[in-house]
């Protein structure tokens, strides 16, 4: 199976594709672009290196990152998810309806804040914590956190990034809901900015980890593209 997953949501825009097998999930090419400004022209070409020869027909699910984030960035990536599989969808015109739709890939959305966790739990050489606080940079001194309980039982996969290494990831759960704080709401959270900086930047690998952990859920169940919608969140005096 074949993932491919993209983010425009917290600074420049990145793609990677992800072979998942047998439990292990091994991605086979990754692209970043750090400019801000040019997401929007940059993010095909991004994707069109990391497929190399493959065709959108070989893929099975696109895992994007729905925010929250930049306002323009969240609605770049879905969008460009949502383009894909329409154009995929009517290039199939002559069949049936229920063909078509069996014939395209699916879109696995995934939050800021959980692709933030998975990365923090993927690339932290610490012993293995239940609780995962995400933090990321929301601008003007305020931040997106949310926190996320570790299982220590549950692995979704053997994961391997694309200069070699991996290890098991834990499957996380949230514990609460996505909210947007300032520097004196935080509290406790508070630590240093150079942890915020390093957990709030949050790339493909990290969206296609929160994807997997999707896709190998038991609960998991397919969204109609058109049912998906980015998540925009905003502080109580707004």
């Amino acid at each position: 199976m074949l993932l491919l997953a993209i983010d425009t949501c917290c600074g420049g825009c990145s793609a990677a594709l992800v072979r998942l097998s047998d439990g292990r999930a091994k991605v086979l090419a990754y692209e970043v672009e750090e400019e801000l400004q040019f997401q929007s022209e940059r993010l095909f070409i991004l994707i069109e290196r990391v497929m190399g020869d493959l065709s959108y027909q070989e893929i099975q699910y696109v895992g994007v990152n729905v925010g929250p984030g930049s306002f323009t960035g969240v609605r770049i990536g879905l969008g460009a998810a949502q383009g894909m599989r329409l154009g995929q969808f009517l290039r199939g015109k002559l069949k049936s309806r229920e063909e078509r739709s069996n014939d395209v890939f699916h879109i696995v959305p995934v939050t800021s804040t959980m692709a933030c966790g998975y990365q923090e739990v993927f690339f932290s050489n610490s012993t293995l914590r239940q609780v995962v606080d995400t933090v990321i940079p929301a601008g003007r001194e305020r931040f997106y956190v949310q926190k996320f309980f570790c299982s220590v039982t549950e692995t979704i996969c053997y994961f391997e990034d694309n200069e070699g290494y991996g290890k098991e990831v834990m499957r996380l759960k949230a514990q609460d809901e996505i909210a947007l704080l300032s520097l004196e709401e935080m509290g406790s959270m508070v630590m240093n900015l150079d942890l915020f900086s390093k957990s709030g930047h949050v790339n493909a690998v990290g969206v296609a980890l929160a994807a997997v952990s999707h896709i190998t859920s038991k609960d998991f169940t397919i969204i109609p593209a058109y049912k998906i919608e980015p998540i925009y969140i905003k502080s109580v005096w707004q």
